[in-house]
């Protein structure tokens, strides 16, 4: 099953989608085959995000997981771990230094979109 939206690299050759398998897939937009695959801990809902340089995909996963993951062959860069499920799509900031995620943890978590790193969290008040 595929609950997540699609996103296309900027180059727009390949699109990356996430899966209820587990798994981030790269593929090919001009014939449908595989590129590479990454797995995560557990399903992911979440739409992918890009980098602004687009060289990293941002991808978050019912394993409480923030991954990011490179963009040309699926090799991990990094992990973040939130309290609980990450089910929707990160937020890259302006500048593409920050990113922004919600967890079912009931926290926004501010995140370095280059080393994984906590910036801070707020705390919403409900889960």
């Amino acid at each position: 099953w595929i609950s997540s939206s699609p996103i296309l690299s900027h180059a727009g050759d390949t699109v990356f989608v996430g899966s209820y398998d587990h798994t981030l897939h790269a593929v090919s937009s001009a014939n449908g085959t595989m590129k590479w695959t990454y797995q995560t801990g557990k399903k992911v809902t979440a739409s992918p995000v890009l980098s602004k340089s687009g060289d990293t995909v941002f991808i978050g996963s019912y394993d409480k997981m923030l991954h990011a993951v490179s963009a040309a062959d699926g090799n991990i860069k990094w992990t973040y771990q939130t309290g609980d499920a990450v089910r929707a799509a990160p937020v890259l900031s302006m500048t593409g230094d920050t990113l922004f995620v919600g967890s079912y943890d009931g926290k926004l978590h501010a995140i370095s979109a280059t080393h994984g790193t906590m910036k801070w969290t707020y705390e919403t008040g409900g889960q």
